[in-house]
């Protein structure tokens, strides 16, 4: 058996994570799994005492195939920066995820809202859209 290789997609919402989870997870030599550190479900926090690799162990991983990752919110690794240091020490490929045009991004954000909708498969109810040009001017500063 190769040796295992190891991989974590860190992303902002509406990047195009959840089609890159399914494409990745459809190639028959890799399991990639959802995201398990979302802030608000708080997956990992539910597990007090345990580490990061404990907690992967146990969520991840059924099968036997030899390149293995999931998805992680770019959030959870600012508000843990010495999480990368320990991902890296167990061999983490990192693929920092983002959209190239901020506008694009800023925009999908802001339907995604309007609608109270996440699903990328689905149609918004809400289409149009006025951009406040200060909210559009904070957007690209956080950037």
């Amino acid at each position: 058996m190769p040796d295992l290789q190891f991989f974590i997609i860190v992303c902002e919402g509406r990047t195009g994570s959840n089609l890159l989870v399914d494409l990745l997870g459809s190639h028959p030599q890799i399991e990639c799994a959802p995201e398990l550190y979302h802030p608000q479900a708080g997956t990992f926090k539910n597990y007090p005492g345990i580490s990061h690799r404990e907690f992967l162990d146990l969520h991840t991983y059924k099968t036997s195939l030899p390149i293995r990752g999931f998805k992680m919110p770019i959030n959870w690794i600012l508000e843990h920066p010495d999480i990368v240091a320990e991902f890296r020490a167990d061999r983490y490929k990192i693929i920092r995820l983002s959209r190239e045009n901020l506008f694009d991004h800023f925009l999908s954000l802001k339907l995604a809202i309007l609608n109270s909708n996440w699903c990328s498969e689905s149609t918004y109810d809400v289409q149009n859209l006025k951009v406040d040009p200060w909210e559009w001017l904070g957007f690209v500063g956080t950037r």
